[in-house]
């Protein structure tokens, strides 16, 4: 699995510290699908930069075709790593099937699911 990594920051006041709040950490999904065989590697690289601080993460999935039960675990563990530190989660550009699954299931209310790119990084300017 391909996963690529952006940092986006909401200031541009450059600082010894870090504020993980005024960070947008974008990840894009390069693979087919997201499922038993390829959900570890996803599982493990949100985790680290969840534990590594931080806070408003967006998922492109525009190259992910397919989600077994499996990658949707990989995003509610995500949800739940991120919660006790006021932090949340969303995707973006996903595959009207997969939506459908997503919004049947009721995760749309651990993670945020939005059409556009522009929408998930919208939402999270203003948190």
């Amino acid at each position: 699995m391909m996963l690529e990594l952006e940092i986006i920051s909401l200031s541009s006041v450059a600082s010894q510290v870090i504020d993980y709040n005024l960070n947008i950490f974008r990840v894009n999904v390069n693979s087919p699908s997201v499922d038993l065989n390829t959900g570890a590697a996803l599982s493990v690289f949100l985790e680290t930069i969840i534990r590594g601080g931080a806070q408003k993460i967006v998922v492109d999935l525009k190259a992910v075709q397919q989600m077994d039960s499996s990658g949707i675990g990989v995003f509610i563990a995500a949800a739940k790593l991120l919660s006790p530190r006021n932090g949340e989660i969303a995707v973006f550009n996903t595959q009207p099937d997969i939506k459908s699954v997503l919004k049947t299931i009721n995760l749309h209310k651990l993670v945020m699911v939005f059409n556009l790119e522009a929408e998930a990084m919208n939402h999270f300017r203003y948190l």
